[in-house]
């Protein structure tokens, strides 16, 4: 019998660090790898066909007496669909993720637009760390946006087919000036 899908939105690789449970002044290793039904849930999650690979290497280190810095590297391959085709695209992502959780960093309101002079790196310290959203959300920043095949290309007539094109299109000032042409005529 197959697992069911997680519903659209959640996923399970979820890797929670308790920071205060962690041993003081002392950095704290990890290594995390999804399994395969984590991977099809983070597939599901991103809106891709498929999530392969993913590991997430790194450490958390102690900055000052309740601040800690995340330093890893994070490699996954993800297949997305193209968006001509809607064949497969491939996408692999080795990035280092460099964040800072500091107990003193406001969080920032749902909506709220960030300045050039804010890092967006300073996060607010939770009790917390899951590991798994970070990696998450570190693939949903990689991804490109619009992934297309190279060899992919629009058809040339990739607008509304009822649309005749603006060779056959009315001018639309020729189109108010024949209305205006059109008012001030008196009518007989």
């Amino acid at each position: 019998m197959p697992e069911p899908k997680p519903p659209q939105g959640l996923h399970t690789f979820q890797r929670s660090v308790m920071l205060n449970r962690l041993t003081p002044g002392e950095p704290y290793s990890f290594s995390e790898v999804a399994d395969t039904a984590e991977s099809v849930s983070i597939a599901t999650h991103l809106e891709a066909l498929s999530v392969k690979k993913l590991r997430f290497d790194g450490i958390l280190e102690p900055v000052g007496k309740r601040d800690w810095r995340l330093r890893g590297n994070l490699g996954a391959t993800v297949s997305q669909p193209c968006v001509v085709t809607l064949e497969p695209v491939t996408t692999r992502i080795d990035t280092d993720v460099n964040r800072l959780y500091s107990a003193s960093a406001a969080p920032v309101p749902d909506g709220a637009e960030l300045g050039p002079e804010d890092d967006i790196n300073i996060e607010p310290l939770p009790a917390a760390l899951d590991l798994g959203e970070i990696a998450v959300e570190e693939i949903a920043l990689a991804l490109p946006a619009y992934p297309k095949r190279p060899e992919a290309e629009l058809p040339n007539a990739a607008t509304d087919p009822a649309d005749p094109g603006p060779e056959t299109r009315e001018n639309p000032f020729a189109a108010l000036a024949a209305l205006r042409d059109k008012m001030e005529k008196p009518e007989d």
